[in-house]
């Protein structure tokens, strides 16, 4: 069974601290942790089940910290996928969906709140906002890993556009997503997918917001 998961974010040791500080130290040392996979302390495997051009897939099978491989259903193992090793406390401070779900709460608890039916194939999942619906194979779970670095199955609704979302939780900065937009690298219906599914902070959203009304729908 997976193990259950309690990282709680901010950690008790910061306690107090405002959160904008948090950020701003988080963001001054991303140098330090981007594509760093040696300070890593969880795995992110996203599927990919339709390949784009623009979706990189990793070269060699990824490994839990002890050196096994980490244990994966059948059907997962055969998916073309993108696995990332990455670093919770930047996750966790820009995705409230992942922040809970690295405190120890279930998908279940976190789409479809609203409703008292129980999720399954053939009922829809909503996000909490109610905009977009996630199939119920699409649901985040984690797989059997150890505790103290977890790999996490997350599958976003738009693979090729999750490391511009990433590249900008460690670093704060949307000049990147901006030019990806601009080149037509990823699309806006994508990545608003994306910050939907992941509850990401309001500035991510005002910035797509802001973009559909200059570009999209002027």
């Amino acid at each position: 069974m997976p193990s259950t998961l309690c990282r709680p974010f901010p950690p008790a040791s910061l306690a107090g601290v405002p959160f904008e500080y948090i950020l701003d130290q988080l963001h001054n040392l991303a140098p330090s942790y981007w594509n760093n996979s040696t300070n890593s302390d969880c795995t992110i495997v996203i599927p990919v089940p339709h390949l784009s051009r623009h979706v990189r897939l990793p070269v060699r099978p990824s490994y839990n910290p002890s050196g096994r491989r980490a244990t994966e259903p059948n059907t997962l193992a055969l998916l073309p996928r993108i696995t990332l090793k990455m670093h919770s406390d930047y996750l966790s401070a820009h995705s409230s969906f992942l922040r809970s779900l690295f405190s120890g709460a279930s998908p279940f608890d976190l789409i479809n709140t609203s409703s008292s039916i129980r999720p399954t194939p053939n009922s829809p999942l909503r996000t909490s906002s109610g905009r977009f619906t996630i199939p119920f194979d699409r649901l985040p779970r984690l797989l059997n890993s150890s505790p103290d670095h977890p790999v996490l199955f997350l599958p976003v609704p738009d693979p090729s556009s999750i490391h511009f979302l990433f590249h900008w939780m460690y670093f704060g900065e949307l000049d990147y997503i901006r030019d990806a937009l601009r080149d037509g690298i990823i699309h806006w219906e994508g990545i608003a997918r994306n910050v939907e599914y992941l509850g990401l902070t309001d500035d991510i959203k005002i910035f797509l917001g802001n973009w559909y009304v200059r570009w999209i729908h002027p």
